[in-house]
């Protein structure tokens, strides 16, 4: 008989010791199996995103270049334009004087023809005239008086002496008229030859003013088809850089969703773990002082505590413990996420010597949340944090002896330090 109750005693026992691992293994081997490298997708999307924003800074400056290219070009060939509406003008402008210039040539010729004409005459007029004088010169006595002896009568003298009078008169008449003949062709033809100068003159000049604009037109031309060169190839980086960025922000998005995933896996795993450890809160496996409201979520993948809150041990620390430390998943491993137990405000982010990589976060309700010894921070001071956001990495910084994140309430940000298991859900197992 008492073999058969030593029996059943064992049987109950070893049915204790199978129910507790499954426990265990419960609580802590899914941690486990499903435990990734916690950094490394951070690590990947913080490098997507550093990458992203580079892309998009030469993406931006790459937009911004095509723009000023693009004005430049438009500046050069309204300038262009301009210049080809002048040489239109100017080139108006040279017909119209080669117009004018061509009719005062002829002009000019048909005085010179009118000037050889009058001169002919004036040549012949002057001959005769000569002639004249000269015979009268030479035959003035006999003629006046050839005229005396065979005149009839007094009249008759008289009027052959008017008659070589009026002959005199006429030849110096005519050689009045032949100077002033000559004279006036002679200014007429001079005003016309000025005029042809000022004219040519003016052409020269807008000869020359084309001449400058047509060398300008070809020296823009060519700054066009540098500017259109240059455009063409700012073009084509920026699309490149497009192309790039769309595929960026496609990776950025699929790493996004695999945190997502890896972060709905971790809180799927600690609500697993609270079910477990409710399940199995009346065995002796769980400490029999859980008791936690569950008003803050568990901070981190691992329920495993190594410290409690106002535990003294002279060999590890100075002073008591202000909070309960949880050890890593696998212990001694640094990397197990983080996550903020509420709502809230980080109101320090940086390092201590004794905390390390520290995280403290005001909640609504006057609390603040201590996250000590973390190996990297992925929040900022004055940053909001949702309850569950991932927040750091645990670590070994500071004061610590091993991979531990020291999880500790303050009662407001210069308040005393307060137990954190009654805040928390009751999962925790020593």
């Amino acid at each position: 008989m008492r073999r058969k109750i030593l029996f059943k005693f064992f049987a109950c026992f070893m049915a204790l010791i199978f129910a507790l691992s499954c426990v265990f293994y419960t609580i802590y081997e899914p941690a486990k199996i499903k435990e990734v490298k916690a950094d490394a997708l951070d690590d990947q999307l913080a490098k997507q995103k550093e990458t992203s924003e580079t892309n998009q800074k030469a993406l931006d400056d790459a937009s911004a270049e095509v723009a000023k290219l693009k004005n430049q070009a438009a500046d050069t060939q309204a300038y262009v334009d301009q210049l080809n509406s002048m040489i239109n003008g100017i080139q108006t402008k040279i017909n119209e004087l080669n117009s004018k210039i061509d009719a005062v040539n002829q002009k000019i010729t048909e005085k010179q023809n009118e000037l050889a004409a009058a001169q002919e005459d004036a040549e012949k007029q002057y001959d005769a005239m000569k002639l004249r004088i000269k015979f009268m010169y030479e035959h003035n006595q006999e003629s006046y008086l050839a005229l005396i002896l065979q005149s009839q009568s007094i009249g008759e003298m008289m009027n052959k002496v008017e008659y070589v009078s009026k002959i005199s008169d006429y030849d110096r008449q005519m050689l009045i008229r032949y100077n002033d003949t000559v004279n006036l062709i002679a200014a007429v033809k001079q005003e016309l030859q000025d005029d042809h100068d000022s004219l040519v003159a003016d052409r020269t000049e807008l000869d020359t003013q084309k001449q400058v604009n047509d060398y300008l037109v070809s020296q823009k031309n060519q700054e066009l088809g540098i500017l259109d060169t240059q455009v063409a190839t700012a073009e084509k980086l920026e699309t490149q850089l497009k192309e790039n960025q769309i595929k960026l922000d496609a990776e950025i998005e699929a790493t996004a969703n695999q945190i997502a995933a890896r972060e709905a896996e971790f809180k799927r795993i600690l609500a697993e773990q609270a079910a477990a450890a409710a399940a199995a809160n009346s065995g002796s496996a769980v400490s029999a002082g859980n008791t936690g409201s569950g008003y803050f979520m568990w901070p981190t993948i691992s329920t495993r505590l190594t410290a409690d809150f106002n535990e003294y041990d002279p060999s590890v620390r100075v002073g008591i413990h202000h909070g309960i430390d949880i050890g890593a998943v696998t212990p001694g491993v640094v990397g197990d996420p983080v996550y903020a137990a509420a709502d809230g405000v980080v109101v320090v982010a940086g390092y201590n010597w004794s905390g390390g990589n520290w995280v403290w976060i005001l909640h609504d309700n006057g609390l603040v949340t201590l996250y000590m010894h973390n190996t990297s921070l992925l929040v900022s001071q004055g940053q909001y944090v949702k309850k569950g956001q991932l927040i750091s990495y645990m670590g070994s910084t500071g004061e610590s002896t091993g991979a531990h994140l020291h999880f500790g309430i303050r009662q407001g940000i210069s308040g005393s330090y307060i137990d954190p298991k009654p805040y928390l859900p009751k999962v925790w197992h020593w």
